[in-house]
């Protein structure tokens, strides 16, 4: 064997505190450090020259001895303690080799990884946490880690959590949380972490498991959520708002109540085509704006409505029209059809990412065209499409002078 290449293998003061530092990255020495658990005395079993090694790299032996001691208890406050065998060689006599490092204590080991300081922070974390919210001890020592990633923000969230104990499913906006140094966009930062607090804090009655701590924060512990809206264009004829009111935005729950007479509900997925599109008689245009449909969902006047989707020719196009048509299964697909596909050929683009398999809620006719674009990864964008065309197609949905 390379000489060069065996010293390289033997165990060296570095690869002892890396022991340590794993035993810090792990998480097991901080949440020791919570809990009280014992993790020490802990020993490395050392690397190093054989009794016949010995002879032939005698200095090479002695400088690993020296270095291993340099690093240890013998020279320094803390650290390793090295525990050594005895070899009787017939040619160099009796000798002590470093067999084992022992690494005795907490204190030890936060020498070795070099985490004092972040020790000292957990612990005083943990005494805040304790005299504060004993019920969150429970996540330091499983997450000690994770928790002085936020040691900055550590006592604004437990003053989050006390507030939140005094005003269960407070039904209210963010905005409007009465806590010092707290605003929206520092809750909004930090929501995953404070639902795993609120989690382990708050009673079973005060969260609904049904909303995730992440996008679904507001409804999981009881806060006002911003409203979601419906953009429309009126029909031509409608009479419930001022005759110069054409483009409008009500809130979900406005939609929902607020009935506008009509003959047919045009989806369109595209602002722009939402805009252009002209108005008729009897035809309220929504803007859909993608996956989703709950302000829709709300409104129960447009169940027995005459309802039409315009989306891109692709197969996500298709997957949000068949998500439409489990709320509303009379919902038809409006030029998104091969006749149109063909005549747009030369338009036609690559679909980044289609989808694999066509979704339930489609014809016959629209699961065929599915399996054409994702064999030839094709999409057509609704904007693409010629506006005559799109005319003349409104006129055989609804006549009506354009």
């Amino acid at each position: 064997m390379n000489r060069r290449k065996a010293a390289g293998n033997w165990t060296t003061k570095n690869e002892i505190a890396a022991a340590a530092g794993k035993l810090w990255e792990s998480g097991r020495l901080p949440a020791a450090l919570i809990s009280g658990a014992r993790l020490f005395p802990r020993s490395v079993k050392l690397k190093g020259p054989g009794a016949g090694e010995m002879a032939e790299r005698l200095s090479e032996t002695r400088e690993w001895c020296d270095a291993l001691r340099a690093g240890s208890k013998e020279e320094r406050r803390n650290g390793y303690r090295l525990e050594y065998r005895h070899i009787r060689h017939k040619i160099l006599g009796e000798n002590n080799i470093p067999e084992r490092a022992v690494i005795d204590t907490e204190e030890d080991a936060l020498a070795l990884a070099g985490k004092k300081g972040e020790a000292e922070l957990l612990l005083k974390m943990a005494e805040e946490t304790a005299s504060r919210l004993p019920a969150l001890l429970a996540f330091l020592h499983r997450k000690p880690l994770r928790a002085l990633e936020a040691a900055s923000q550590w006592g604004r969230l437990l003053d989050i959590c006390e507030w939140m104990l005094e005003h269960e499913r407070p039904s209210i906006y963010l905005r409007e949380i009465e806590v010092p140094g707290v605003h929206t966009k520092f809750i909004e930062g930090c929501r995953a972490l404070l639902g795993e607090l609120l989690d382990l804090l708050l009673p079973e009655s005060a969260i609904d498991k049904g909303h995730s701590s992440g996008a679904g924060f507001e409804e999981r512990y009881g806060f006002r959520k911003k409203a979601e809206t419906v953009r429309l264009r009126l029909p031509a004829d409608c009479r419930i708002f001022p005759r110069s009111v054409t483009d409008i935005a009500l809130t979900d729950e406005e939609f929902a109540v607020t009935e506008i007479p009509c003959r047919e509900i045009l989806i369109t997925e595209n602002l722009i085509n939402f805009l252009s599109l002209p108005r008729a008689e009897g035809r309220l245009i929504i803007w859909g704006a993608g996956y989703g449909f709950s302000a829709l969902r709300k409104a129960g006047w447009i169940a027995g409505e005459k309802i039409i989707y315009w989306g891109d020719i692709d197969t996500h196009g298709f997957a949000i029209l068949s998500e439409l048509r489990a709320h509303y299964p009379q919902a038809r697909s409006f030029l998104m059809d091969e006749a149109t596909l063909l005549a747009h050929r030369d338009l036609c683009v690559e679909e980044p990412k289609p989808a694999k398999q066509p979704p339930e809620n489609l014809t016959e006719e629209e699961k065929k065209l599915f399996m054409l674009l994702r064999g030839k990864n094709l999409r057509l964008e609704q904007e693409r499409i010629g506006i005559e065309w799109v005319r003349e197609a409104l006129k055989k949905s609804i006549p009506a002078a354009l």
